[in-house]
């Protein structure tokens, strides 16, 4: 997986440590966004199949890809990153978040799972909580690859606010950098394990 800004790593690890009530709270919106089923459709899927028959590798289903789809293919229809939210919308963002934490987390969550379910199904491979968690952990540092990591780097970054904010033009707000990241390092997790399952 491709390491995020080492700075920023650095923060997620050695920060100041959240309150045990932000833990509570961020546990919580992990475990119960994590464990709904209707996370990991693929809802994606006919159009990926139909972009590959497009291309001249017609599959009828994910299973197929990876004896049918060259990676080089694969690749075109992974996603590589997030748009940059623009500065008005954080705003909006943090004034509708603001004292509302575990609702803040279950959106980030649901949204990171987007590309990271896409992203899996372009390789041929469904997404679930196991697959899911070591990517969405690493996206915040690939030392991280459990739950219990994910859950006090996400607590961590929320009790410093104002962390990421100014950090980098494209992407200050910690919400955008880390939809960003999931983005990168789904699509980098799931392509190494394409070619160690299907090498050439």
């Amino acid at each position: 997986m491709s390491s995020p800004n080492g700075k920023d790593a650095r923060r997620l690890r050695s920060g100041v440590t959240p309150s045990a009530e932000a833990v509570a709270v961020v546990t919580r919106a992990v475990e119960s966004t994590l464990a709904d089923p209707d996370l990991w459709q693929v809802r994606t899927e006919e159009a990926i199949l139909r972009r590959y028959e497009k291309a001249g590798f017609p599959v009828r289903s994910l299973a197929e890809v990876g004896e049918t789809v060259p990676v080089a293919v694969a690749d075109k229809l992974a996603l590589v990153g997030a748009r940059p939210t623009a500065l008005p919308r954080q705003l909006r963002n943090r004034r509708r978040f603001r004292g509302r934490l575990e609702e803040e987390i279950v959106q980030l969550v649901r949204a990171a799972c987007s590309p990271l379910v896409h992203n899996g199904a372009v390789y041929g491979y469904r997404s679930d909580r196991a697959t899911a968690v070591p990517i969405l952990a690493g996206a915040l540092d690939p030392a991280f690859d459990d739950e219990p990591s994910l859950i006090l780097a996400l607590a961590r970054a929320k009790h410093e606010a104002g962390l990421f904010t100014g950090v980098r033009l494209l992407y200050g707000d910690f919400n955008a950098w880390y939809l960003n990241r999931v983005s990168r390092t789904s699509r980098t997790a799931f392509r190494e394990r394409f070619v160690r399952d299907h090498p050439a």
